[in-house]
């Protein structure tokens, strides 16, 4: 026999369910830089949001974990790193993708070593992610080059190509799965962005919404599974903030409940789970503001709202780059009374999709069960 909720209980299970409440904790600069040095912002981050690497005023990079604070010998690019933490990425157009290892790391300091490729394979070019299964997303020169633990590879605009598009360039590659997101055009469609399952072959529009010209999606802003994609559309001159579903249908993400007409921005970032999304909003003569989005409730927070009593006088949040899968930590970009921009950390809790949905089932179930 159910048992029936109590009318309070009934209205705070209502109120979470309807308004996504983000619940602030703190907030404040990503820690770990060198005595005088601070992030300028944050290159990528674990699953769990814990480890980041990221880059320092003077073009340094470092890794920053709960039990490492490490930095990287030269200065080559560092683009990405793995979900776990343990392995970061990147390199230059003209020598191998590179790869670091934290668990190498001499002196506090990791050297980079080549990527796995293809035996016989001589590729030079940037690796900008690796995935959970250890795939990672490669640009050579024009090339786009998906390579599985350096035991095969596919070269996707290519493969783009031959089913008759023209190639254009990388936008991230999925964690859990054999997709990749390519700007490419093909004939018949007026969209610019495609999803292509490297496996099979299959390539999917990214199609735009009404009265769109072209759209754009963010590096990191794909799902573990690739059936989420971030990003925006341009409709009427201006960018406008929007995800892709599965089905490639796109949707526009809404203002701030109270905030500017005719708002513009993208969506630049996305938890792996694909829950909750993140970018900057911005409006005329209004500078961009950072906001988190809730997919299950399609709410859009404005973060300088949602943490305006633990902001200090004169700072603003003005981007989301980074969101742990939970959305207990989200890297943020923000400007200071001194007008420097720093990469920041919030903290806080959000009502899981899941748990409310329980919740609210439960709460009908009750209260059928009162009107018999």
């Amino acid at each position: 026999m159910l048992k029936s909720f109590t009318a309070a209980a009934a209205a705070i299970s209502l109120a979470a369910i309807a308004s996504a409440d983000y619940t602030p904790i703190a907030w404040g600069l990503a820690g770990g830089a060198p005595v005088g040095r601070y992030f300028t912002r944050t290159v990528d981050i674990s699953a769990d949001g814990l480890t980041f690497v990221g880059q320092l005023d003077n073009g340094d990079f470092r890794y920053v974990s709960p039990t490492a604070n490490l930095g990287f010998a030269g200065t080559a690019g560092v683009l990405g790193m793995s979900t776990d933490g343990a392995r970061i990425v990147g390199g230059t157009l003209s020598t191998p993708p590179a790869q670091w290892l934290p668990a190498t790391a001499v002196s506090n300091t990791m050297t980079s070593s080549p990527l796995p490729q293809p035996a016989g394979s001589n590729l030079l070019g940037q690796a900008y992610h690796i995935a959970a299964n250890g795939t990672y997303g490669m640009v050579a020169s024009t090339t786009h080059i998906w390579a599985v633990n350096g035991s095969s590879r596919t070269n996707v605009s290519q493969l783009i190509t031959t089913q008759g598009g023209s190639s254009g360039a990388y936008r991230g590659i999925a964690d859990d799965a054999p997709v990749a997101i390519m700007l490419a055009s093909f004939s018949g469609n007026n969209t610019n962005m495609y999803r292509i399952n490297y496996a099979t072959g299959a390539v999917q529009a990214l199609n735009l919404l009404p009265g769109a010209t072209h759209g754009d999606a963010g590096n990191h802003a794909i799902s573990r599974d690739g059936t989420i994609i971030g990003g925006n559309v341009n409709i009427s001159s201006l960018g406008r903030p929007c995800w892709w579903d599965a089905s490639g249908t796109a949707h526009l993400i809404p203002n701030y409940t109270n905030a500017f007409t005719n708002y513009f921005g993208g969506m630049t970032a996305l938890n792996l789970t694909g829950t909750l999304g993140g970018g900057g909003i911005s409006g005329p003569g209004v500078p961009s503001r950072a906001f988190l989005y809730h997919f299950a409730t399609d709410t859009t927070l404005d973060l300088n709202q949602v943490y305006a009593s633990l902001l200090p006088a004169g700072w603003r949040l003005t981007t989301t780059q980074h969101i742990s899968d939970d959305g207990s930590r989200i890297y943020c970009l923000a400007v200071g009374p001194d007008n420097v921009t720093r990469s920041v950390i919030l903290t806080g809790s959000i009502p899981a999709p899941g748990a409310a949905g329980a919740l609210a089932l439960g709460l009908c179930a009750s209260l059928r069960r009162r009107r018999k």
